[in-house]
């Protein structure tokens, strides 16, 4: 029973510091886009100055989707 419950805050503390370093890297973004506004600045660019590639920091959008990348941003 000790054990579990040891391995259960294990989990919820190695999932804190993802949510953190994932909170880190989007306010990094933020940063960059702020110092860039008046530039024509790309999703790569943007991806880059985080060190993550322009799908992941933004998953493709389903083709079924009205909604389109553009618009989000």
């Amino acid at each position: 029973m000790l054990i579990r419950a040891y391995q259960d805050e294990t989990k919820s503390g190695e999932m804190l510091r993802e949510k953190k370093n994932a909170m880190k890297r989007l306010e990094q973004a933020f940063t960059y886009i702020n110092a860039h506004y008046c530039e024509k600045i790309t999703l790569e660019e943007v991806a880059a100055s985080v060190y993550m590639s322009s799908n992941y920091f933004f998953p493709p959008i389903s083709v079924s989707s009205p909604t389109s990348a553009s618009v989000i941003m």
